[in-house]
């Protein structure tokens, strides 16, 4: 139980929350990670669509098309520090080990864009390079990370430097500019894109983006239409010790962390384009390479719209009451392009729920080791439908479980286009669509004491549980995320 005081609830309604909310989340700490019922890994032909070169140009014109009559966006989580993609330069500077890795980066120091903001720093103030190789190098991490340097170990991702050009250097968010002008522009001219950024990052994200944006206007003939949130407050959660009472920081007050990629739902929910694209803001290409991730965009942007007309045309007969053969038709519709599992016998008012709801289509990468939740086919309330699948989510001590893990080919590359509003134009609640037993638990340390924190269920998971879901495999050249600093050497990222 919850000791409820005075202190208490004006701690709660700084974050625009009450108590029930807060006994909820208890609830999500005692219940922990929900394993789930997987059925079957999603593959070619079992859940992920293949699209020929034919098909492609189909749907690259389908969406096209669409682009005359309805409005585009882009929405760009990029609300992480660099912090975690700069890990192994912060054990570097700590126990001063030289690991492969930091040989790798030494080695191949000029290849990073930023090495040439480095040399800047280095020369403006005087810092000459001398010694050993490893006195040298750890000067260079030393000025790259701290603030009295380059700063990058506080620097948002959007704002590192990612690409070398030979006449410019681009950070993460030029090439989401850049990306974005080759797909995502409006009949109008105009190409929106909206980030989720830190309050505490929004003066310099403001300051760089006025610096470049005119550039890239003239250089892609394009108006850009740039917003921004932050991560609701009242998305935060509380954190709990083992014995699931709220923890308290020095001061005496409620421990808040943040709730997860789940929490952006409501950011997203506040989006009124009818198309709007999802990708992180690290998983970015050199603009040589950008074209084919593009081409891609398209396509999947045409499946959603081909969908989106069906689904409505479908939901308007269903307004108007249909006969046998129409039902019939609208339930295989549902089945084999939907992905909905539908008894023969369903009545019509089901039905039409069943087709009204968001849309999304989801590029799907072949399993080739990396990172990354999986495509599967999982049981929940008796039903089997399309998930996205974080690894947390699921048993490894059940065989079964494991292996369907061990059978999958695909991984989750964060590639998303979806439609939020419904056949009459208005958006949908996103919140009636959650799976909120989908939620994360967490073991962390706070102040050298072991807690457990809570995160919202996932943006392309839990929170998307209820969404009409479709997958095709894109090319793994799509995906290019930086992860660590070492990911930026890779050809992806090599202009």
């Amino acid at each position: 139980m919850i000791e409820i005081t005075e202190q208490f609830i004006k701690e709660l309604n700084k974050y625009d929350m009450n108590i029930d909310e807060v006994e909820q989340q208890l609830v999500y700490f005692q219940k922990g990670t929900q394993k789930l019922d997987i059925q079957r890994p999603a593959v070619i032909a079992d859940g992920i669509l293949m699209i020929g070169d034919e098909s492609a140009n189909y749907y690259k014109s389908l969406y096209e098309e669409a682009l005359e009559t309805l409005k585009v966006g882009k929405f760009v989580p990029a609300s992480g520090a660099a912090s975690r993609m700069f890990k192994l330069l912060f054990n570097y500077l700590e126990n001063e080990e030289v690991t492969p890795e930091i040989e790798k980066f030494a080695e191949n120091f000029e290849k990073f864009a930023f090495s040439k903001p480095v040399e800047d720093y280095l020369q403006l103030h005087g810092i000459e390079l001398k010694g050993s190789d490893r006195e040298n190098l750890k000067t260079i991490v030393e000025v790259l990370l701290d603030n009295q340097g380059i700063g990058y170990g506080a620097t948002p991702k959007a704002l590192i430097d990612f690409h070398l050009y030979a006449d410019e250097i681009r950070k993460a968010v030029d090439e989401q500019l850049a990306e974005a002008a080759s797909y995502a522009v409006n009949d109008d001219g105009s190409c929106h894109i909206h980030f989720t950024i830190s309050e505490a990052h929004e003066t310099r994200f403001r300051t760089y983006l006025n610096a470049v944006i005119d550039k890239y206007e003239k250089r892609y003939g394009v108006r850009y239409r740039i917003s921004w949130s932050f991560q609701h407050r009242n998305t935060d959660t509380i954190a709990v010790d083992k014995e699931f009472r709220p923890v308290k920081t020095n001061r005496g007050k409620l421990l808040f962390r943040p709730g997860g990629h789940g929490a952006l739902l409501p950011n997203l929910q506040d989006l009124n384009d009818d198309i709007i694209f999802i990708k992180n803001i690290d998983n970015v290409q050199v603009e040589s390479i950008q074209k084919r991730a593009s081409e891609h965009k398209k396509i999947l942007g045409g499946k959603l719209m081909e969908l989106r007309k069906a689904s409505h045309a479908y939901l308007r007969s269903l307004d108007e009451g249909v006969d046998v053969n129409l039902k019939s038709e609208i339930i295989d519709f549902a089945r084999e392009q939907l992905n909905l599992d539908v008894s023969d016998n369903i009545d019509e008012n089901e039905l039409h729920k069943l087709l009204n709801r968001p849309l999304r289509v989801c590029g799907m990468v072949k399993n080739e080791g990396e990172p990354g939740g999986g495509p599967f086919w999982v049981k929940q309330n008796g039903k089997v439908s399309l998930q996205i699948v974080e690894k947390a989510q699921i048993d490894f001590t059940d065989p079964d479980q494991e292996k369907a893990v061990d059978q999958s080919t695909h991984f989750n590359p964060v590639d998303i286009v979806c439609s939020l509003k419904n056949y009459k134009g208005e958006s949908f609640d996103l919140n009636d669509f959650i799976e909120r037993d989908w939620s994360f638990v967490s073991e962390k340390s706070y102040n050298g004491q072991s807690i457990l924190a809570l995160e919202h269920p996932g943006l392309w998971n839990g929170s998307m549980a209820y969404w009409n879901t479709v997958f095709v495999q894109v090319p793994l050249e799509t995906f290019s995320p930086v992860k660590t600093v070492l990911d930026l050497i890779k050809p992806a990222h090599q202009a």
